[in-house]
This record gives structure tokens, C-alpha cells and sequence, in this order.
């Protein structure tokens, strides 16, 4: 049976039952220790859309291993495992997922000891598994048994979650579950002042507020106006890196993942609840936005307009359009746009 078969039966049987009472895969040892024998989340083959709902396992770690190769056995040559954030852990348990939207892809992990997440993107289980390490992100910041990573995830993208524990004790019973929330919102806001012109109209100021890491980008239709150019808005890194390994090699031809057994399907471990305030605020540390004073003075021409757009990795964009007729500017008229484009949708 295919994973993809099995995933979809595990989910079939799990819906007849109340959210409380919902499944969740026990994985069995050794399933999920070796990188290249992970639980698989996403059929290799065939992955269909990740579930919206929350899914999950529990396994116990206490018996887990770390690797000095990541592609030993069967092959050799691989990076090693990492195994500090920067404490060291050990006692590690790996699961893969492909991404098929846009999103954010929520990893909470709860048990008897000190937890740490890697999240590291890789090319895909049946073409290069090699760990792009130098991309990874690991955290290990909540006091207590639990601990939840956040990260953005791209559409067609492949990515590998490496749960461990740090501390005295470093394995046991832990449970891992997987939330596929929707892009957040960049938060953002345009503010225009004008005085009327012949034929148009002259800015007194535009106040663009844009949080770090987001671009602004503005234009005039039809050569209305002499627009500044776009720029970014800096921030420094959101999580620690995984501890760089040094140059690391495409895997060796006929390396690919193989799926652990079939107890690592899964399945539902309760509903969704949709929340977006929850991936704004878990997505990576909150940043005070900026505001930018631009165009004073510039001319607007009538019939023209005076669209500004506020884009960021992985958001919903912000899109913001000024009408300008012979006696000035009208309202201004909010849209949005999907992650990675710059063409507004019709409803946000």
C-alpha cells in the first residue's frame, strides 16, 4: 500500500470520529531515525494537497540515534546530522512533506523532555535528498516539554523535520504535529495628501508604512507620474541557522528516501482552527513597521492612477490604487495579492 493510499484511508476512518477522540499515527521504532528512512507526510511519488487539518504521530525516541552520514548506510559521502541549536541534541526522529500552496507550516512537538525542531528544505525524495543544511532553521527557544517552528513553505518545494530533545534526557515519548496555515497578511498602509492641479494633481506627501522585509513598489499608469524607485525594507534573520556543515555534494546516483513502514501514516489529531493572528504571530518575531515620506511634490496627470504595492516572501501582498481625475484624487481603493505575484485579486 502506498502512502498516499494509506494516508487517505487513515484520514477516511479518523473523520467519523469527534475532534477530541481524533487519530494519530504511533509510529514504531526504528521508523523516522535515519534521514533517508523518514515518515512520510507526502507521497514520493505522487504527493496529493497536504491535509488542512491538523495531522500528527507520536513515537518514542528513547532508543534514536544521531548519524555522522546522513547517507550511511546505503550509500556514503552525506553530511552529518546536525546536532546543535546551538545546545547539542541527539535522539533524533525525521519526517518529510511536500508543500502544494503557499503557507505556513506549524510544527509543535510536546514530551517528557527538552525538544528542538530542524525544518531544512531539500530538492525532492526520488531526485536529491541531499539536506540543503545551509538554508535549515532549527529552533529550541520555549522553556518546558513543548516547543513550536513556524516557517514559511513555497509551492513544488520538499522539506525535512528533524525533531530532537536536548538536556540530560534527550528522547522519549514525543508527539509531532503538522498545521498547514494559510499565507498571513503583510500588514501595511498608505496614506496620500494632494492639492489640486491643472489637470490632476500635486502630492504634498505619500506615507507608506511597511513592515522590515517587505518591498514597496510604486507606479503611475500611463506615464502619470515620475514614481521613485522600488526598495526594500531590511531586517535581520527571524531564527538560528543550522550549523553550516561546509561544502556537501549532490547525493550519489540511486540515493532516494524510502518511506518508513506503514505505521507511519497519519492522521487528524483535531480540527483546524484557522487562526491567522496565530501565524502573523508565530511566524517569525514581531517587527515594528517603517514609514516612508515619498513623491513631494510630484505630479499626478488626470486619468491616470497612482498605484502603490507592499509585497513580502511567503504574504498576501497589499495593493493600494489612487484614481486621478482634472479636479484630483479619489479614494483610495485596497486590494491584495497572492504571495509572489503583483496582479490584484478581485476579492481579498
Amino acid at each position: 500500500m502506498t502512502f498516499k493510499r494509506a494516508l487517505a484511508i487513515a484520514l477516511a476512518a479518523a473523520a467519523a470520529l469527534p475532534a477530541s477522540a481524533a487519530a494519530q499515527a504511533q509510529i514504531q521504532p526504528p521508523d523516522g531515525d535515519n534521514y533517508l528512512s523518514p515518515i512520510g507526510l507526502s507521497d514520493f511519488q505522487r504527493p496529493q494537497p497536504f491535509p488542512k487539518t491538523e495531522i500528527g504521530f507520536v513515537a518514542d525516541t528513547t532508543n534514536y540515534t544521531t548519524q555522522s552520514d546522513l547517507f550511511n548506510p546505503p550509500s556514503s559521502g552525506g553530511p552529518p546530522e546536525p546536532t546543535g541549536c546551538p545546545a547539542a541534541y541527539g535522539k533524533t526522529i525525521w519526517s518529510v512533506f511536500h508543500a502544494d500552496r503557499w503557507g505556513v507550516m506549524q510544527i509543535d512537538t510536546a514530551g517528557p523532555f527538552d525538544t528542538v525542531i530542524g525544518f531544512v528544505p531539500f530538492k525532492g525524495p526520488t531526485t536529491d535528498p541531499t539536506p540543503q543544511i545551509n538554508r535549515g532553521i532549527c529552533i529550541d527557544r520555549l522553556s518546558g516539554f513543548e516547543e513550536q517552528l513556524s516557517s514559511m513553505v513555497q509551492p513544488g518545494h520538499w522539506y525535512a523535520v528533524q525533531v530532537g530533545g536536548t538536556g540530560a534526557v534527550q528522547g522519549g515519548q514525543v508527539q509531532v504535529k503538522f498545521h498547514y496555515l494559510k499565507p498571513p497578511a503583510v500588514k501595511s498602509d498608505v496614506v496620500l495628501s494632494w492639492n489640486t492641479a491643472r489637470s490632476g494633481a500635486t502630492v504634498s506627501k505619500l506615507v507608506v508604512q511597511a513592515p522590515k522585509g517587505s518591498k514597496v513598489s510604486i507606479h503611475c499608469t500611463k506615464h502619470g507620474c515620475k514614481a521613485p524607485r522600488s526598495f526594500s525594507v531590511k531586517k535581520p534573520a527571524a531564527f538560528r541557522p543550522i550549523a553550516p556543515v561546509g561544502p556537501v555534494a549532490s547525493a550519489p546516483g540511486g540515493v532516494e528516501m524510502t518511506a518508513a513502514g506503514s505505521s507511519g501514516t497519519v492522521g487528524p489529531v483535531g480540527a483546524a482552527d484557522g487562526s491567522a493572528a496565530r501565524v502573523a504571530a508565530k511566524s517569525e518575531p514581531v517587527r515594528a513597521a517603517k514609514k516612508f515620506t515619498l513623491m513631494k511634490g510630484a505630479k499626478l496627470k488626470a486619468n491616470t492612477h497612482l498605484v502603490i504595492q507592499v509585497t513580502q516572501f511567503g504574504h498576501i501582498g497589499s495593493y493600494f490604487d489612487y484614481a486621478v481625475g482634472r479636479n484630483g484624487v479619489g479614494t483610495k481603493t485596497i486590494r491584495c495579492t497572492n504571495p509572489s505575484s503583483n496582479k490584484p485579486r478581485k476579492k481579498c
